[in-house]
């Protein structure tokens, strides 16, 4: 999976999780780049009262209510790395 696909698949994951917490599906979510020291390392979405957090180290969705609390951690799968022939 690229990273084009991983992200996708990062985004639609974590508005599955919003709507299985109560958000609701015809809400938009907004979408931040997460940048430390200069170097990408994650994506935020927002939407309504929930917020999704993806670090690319953690290979986990984070889901925080609007106060912060943690609510939900979702790991990411891992992709099956193709074997030489």
């Amino acid at each position: 999976m690229n990273h084009s696909q991983l992200v996708n698949f990062i985004r639609n994951l974590t508005r599955r999780e919003f709507q299985r917490l109560g958000g609701d599906e015809d809400v938009a979510i907004t979408e931040s780049i997460l940048i430390r020291d200069g170097r990408y390392v994650g994506h935020r979405f927002c939407s309504c009262n929930l917020r999704g957090e993806w670090l690319v180290e953690d290979e986990q969705v984070f889901v925080y209510s609007h106060d912060g609390t943690l609510l939900n951690k979702c790991a990411i799968p891992r992709a099956p790395v193709a074997k030489a022939a």
